[in-house]
C-alpha cells in the first residue's frame, strides 16, 4: 500500500508521510528486506530526484542508508 502510494499519489504530503514511514520500516533487517522485496527501490530514488519537499528528500536519502546497511550488496 505505501508502494502505491508513492507510485500514484499526486499528493505530496501523503507521499512525503508514506516516505517517512518506509524510512521507519528501513532501519532494521527485516524491513529493510520488505522495502526492497516491494521493488520500491526505484521509486525512492525517483522521488529523491523529483521531490520538491526537504522532508521527503532527508527520507528518501534515509531509506537509502538504511538499506544499505541493513541489506548491503543487494541493494
Amino acid at each position: 500500500a505505501l508502494v502505491s502510494i508513492l507510485a500514484s499519489s499526486d499528493k505530496e504530503e501523503l507521499v512525503t508521510e508514506a516516505l517517512a514511514v518506509l524510512a521507519a520500516l528501513a532501519e532494521n533487517f527485516d524491513g529493510a528486506n520488505a522495502v526492497c522485496e516491494a521493488s520500491a527501490l526505484t521509486l525512492i530514488i525517483g522521488m529523491l530526484r523529483s521531490s520538491t519537499s526537504h522532508v521527503g528528500k532527508e527520507h528518501c536519502a534515509s531509506i537509502l542508508l538504511s538499506l544499505c546497511v541493513n541489506v548491503g550488496v543487494d541493494v
